[in-house]
């Protein structure tokens, strides 16, 4: 179903089966519009809505008044729009409030994005991304960069405060994502009017292994301590089992009060580990050391971060105190 019931000549309701190629794609799915933000490079420029729900319809309504645009988006469904005037409209389901979105219109000149690599070939290591955007003025210039792998969206901000047109670049690290297919978003605005460009993308990293201990921290009481740490690994290969070790230091010797076995982590994936030390009868400093993989069972590529620390003293009367934690 395909409904319009105000234009106001900003937003054209496009008839269905119209030969369009989209800008940009908004999914309905889950009750929520995704991506919630596009930034469309000028006039003229097509946004569809798809709704995958074979039992929901919803409406792309704009929260303007008067609205700018009314439209719905049957079940198993889309509609096009295409945005006839530059400007900022926030709209929303009206069967459904709680989903909003925005379309962004600039001016008809995207962003020049140039990369140094050809995203038709697999991408691999640090990768340059460089271009020009908009001409800007005071601090709310940016562009983001978005890769979108395996669900997890993660994003980077540059920031200028450029009066003109500005040249921008940045080094993404490919090696903290899944290899395979992906997509790259890179998005330029002067802070109201924008652009966006996207590119389908496939990272290739050698396959490795690196199992690292992070965030070791305690907490003390009366007769024990409870030790708190967390081992991930940041490879993107399955590390295989190995274990890990809680320990404390004396007389330069390392005693192990607990291990870990088995473990075992998918890539860039992690998980929390946690100790009791039992304080009765001990009094003094004391280095706590949480290790993973002490035996060198897992062949990683960085083996310089398997060890993470935590020190605390143990007083004969009253209540622990904490002199340092690292």
């Amino acid at each position: 179903m395909r409904r319009a019931a105000v234009l106001l000549a900003l937003a054209i309701l496009l008839p269905a089966g119209a030969a369009t190629t989209p800008s940009a794609v908004i999914s309905t799915a889950d009750f929520a519009f995704s991506p919630k933000i596009v930034l469309l490079a000028g006039t003229g420029e097509v946004v569809r809505w798809t709704n995958p729900n074979a039992t929901v319809n919803h409406t792309v309504t704009s929260e303007a008044w008067p609205r700018h645009f009314d439209a719905g988006v049957g079940r198993l469904a889309s509609t096009d729009l295409a945005f006839a005037t530059a400007g900022t409209y926030p709209y929303l389901c009206r069967l459904h409030p709680v989903m909003k979105g925005t379309i962004v219109v600039g001016p008809n000149s995207a962003p020049a994005v140039a990369t140094t690599f050809d995203n038709s070939t697999p991408l691999a290591g640090i990768v340059r991304l460089e271009g020009t955007a908009p001409d800007a003025e005071g601090p709310n210039a940016w562009v983001r960069i978005f890769l979108a792998n395996r669900g997890v969206v993660q994003g980077y901000g540059i920031q200028t405060n450029a009066s003109s047109g500005w040249a921008w670049s940045f080094d993404l690290d490919t090696r903290t994502f899944h290899n395979g297919k992906t997509s790259l978003r890179i998005q330029a605005t002067d802070g109201h009017l924008g652009s966006e460009v996207r590119l389908n993308v496939t990272l290739a990293n050698p396959l490795h292994k690196d199992i690292a201990i992070t965030n070791v921290t305690h907490v003390q009481e009366a007769t024990q301590v409870r030790v708190n740490a967390q081992v991930s690994n940041r490879g993107n290969a399955p590390t295989g089992v190995f274990t890990a070790t809680f320990s404390y230091r004396v007389d330069d010797e390392d005693r192990v009060f607990r291990s870990v076995w088995p473990l075992s982590l998918a890539g860039h994936s992690m998980m929390p580990l946690t100790a009791t030390l039992d304080a009765k009868g001990k009094i003094g400093t004391f280095v706590v050391s949480v290790v993973g993989d002490p035996a060198n069972a897992v062949a990683e590529s960085d083996e310089t971060n398997n060890r993470g620390e935590t020190t605390f003293t143990l007083l004969l009367a009253g209540p622990p105190t904490d002199l340092l934690e690292r």
